[in-house]
């Protein structure tokens, strides 16, 4: 008898605030908000992170992290749970860990997750909540693409688990009106 452990999978979506009426459309200055979901098998994953890591199409960045916003069950219940302490605790030392002024990309340190769930129909769901800005850089011009690729690491995931999105940089609507 053969048994197959389930893995974590991962997805990633970003949404930006007002200025664009799309959430793939960004203008400098711009708030973008990656949301990485991870559904959490039952049972203990050990040793899992999530690394969230910024590339572009421009000379110059795209895009800055500026904090791990929250970490939180978007599944409603609390049969989720981090050898590492409170989600909002992991949050805050991910923030701390930025590196390179946020250029780099951003490292969330999940410990042991433990999902002690027993119904496998119900997916229990980790969002980690990361907001980024789109920079005023000389090589951000409209058209640059900034992408942020996850990866979903644990000790027994092989391969990780990745997932991308991307946002691209939009000339704002200028508009005046004289009267």
């Amino acid at each position: 008898v053969q048994v197959q452990v389930a893995n974590p999978v991962m997805s990633i979506v970003l949404e930006t605030d007002s200025a664009t009426s799309s959430d793939s459309e960004a203008v400098i200055g711009s708030r973008v908000t990656a949301f990485a979901a991870i559904t959490v098998p039952e049972g203990t994953t050990s040793l899992a992170e999530v690394e969230l890591a910024l590339s572009d199409t421009s000379p110059g960045s795209v895009l800055r992290i500026l904090e791990v916003v929250s970490i939180t069950e978007s599944s409603g219940g609390s049969s989720l749970s981090s050898s590492g302490g409170a989600f909002s605790a992991l949050a805050a030392a991910a923030t701390s860990g930025i590196t390179g002024s946020g250029l780099g990309g951003v490292v969330v340190s999940l410990g042991n997750l433990t999902n002690s769930a027993s119904s496998p129909s119900t997916a229990e769901v980790l969002t980690v909540e990361v907001r980024m800005v789109v920079l005023n850089d000389a090589g951000t011009v409209a058209g640059a693409v900034g992408t942020v690729s996850g990866t979903l690491r644990s000790e027994l995931l092989s391969p990780a688990a990745t997932a991308t999105d991307s946002v691209t940089v939009a000339e704002p609507v200028v508009s005046v009106t004289v009267s």
